[in-house]
């Protein structure tokens, strides 16, 4: 069974907090957008899953378009697949295959500390995001892929000053050359994404520079990077990451195939 959650309610958040005392990516991302946009009405909806005892064994959190789902061994993934395609959510996220056709990406998990952070990196709010936009957007590709604009400032600016992220950029000649942010935080866990480095300035030491930077301002933190299949393996081994032996599954339902309920 599945029920429709107020997040902002204490015993909401309670429960999705202990859920997601599993940990992971999605667990990660979904206690991030709880702190950050629970209090705005409209702009979060979270539902609990229920096994036949009662207790809750799946979350659906979904901002925008976007659903992440946090499973559990007594999850019902096809009461979840009929669900999440009546809800009309656009794309999904999960650590575990909900639609047949998913698309994976790699995760991986610090194993070891990083060197000592790079004294040229600079931090919030001494980066700014358009000039950082403006790199990503340069370094798109098929499998990196960069939201627009407005609802890239939007949702970077909000979390960043609320305490829900942090980023790092490094510069040359007063432009950022290499940039990356959490793309998920928590009290006890982060997810880096938005990792990219100007191609002339590749093999440089530069996108290391700005992990090791993030790293240090994450602490003690559990860190996860997701990568492409195939892609940057042994960069971000260099950098003490290990597979941890979860992938994690995207379906874009838009374009999936899949007709809503």
């Amino acid at each position: 069974m599945i029920i429709y959650t107020d997040i902002n309610d204490i015993t909401s958040c309670e429960k999705l907090k202990e859920l997601c005392s599993c940990g992971g990516v999605c667990a990660c991302r979904s206690i991030c957008l709880a702190d950050s946009y629970a209090a705005y009405p409209g702009l979060l909806e979270a539902w609990f899953q229920y096994d036949g005892n009662g207790d809750v064994c799946s979350s659906a959190v979904k901002y925008g378009g976007d659903m992440t789902v946090v499973l559990t061994e007594k999850s019902d993934i096809s009461e979840l697949r009929d669900f999440i395609l009546a809800a009309g959510a656009s794309s999904v996220i999960s650590e575990g295959g909900i639609f047949p056709d998913s698309s994976h990406a790699i995760i991986m998990k610090r194993k070891r500390s990083m060197t000592a952070a790079d004294g040229r990196c600079r931090h919030y709010p001494d980066v700014s995001l358009k000039d950082a936009y403006d790199l990503l957007k340069s370094c798109r590709s098929e499998t990196f892929t960069v939201p627009q604009y407005e609802d890239f400032l939007l949702d970077a600016s909000h979390r960043l000053r609320h305490g829900t992220a942090h980023c790092c950029a490094l510069y040359e000649e007063e432009q950022p050359v290499s940039f990356a942010m959490t793309a998920a935080l928590s009290e006890t866990q982060a997810v880096i994404g938005s990792v990219c480095t100007a191609e002339e300035y590749r093999r440089r030491g530069c996108g290391s520079a700005c992990i090791n930077a993030l790293c240090t301002l994450l602490g003690d933190r559990e860190v996860f990077i997701v990568r492409a299949e195939g892609e940057n393996k042994d960069f971000y081994r260099s950098l003490g990451f290990e597979q941890s032996g979860t992938d994690l599954y995207i379906t874009n339902l838009q374009h999936s195939g899949y007709d809503p309920v």
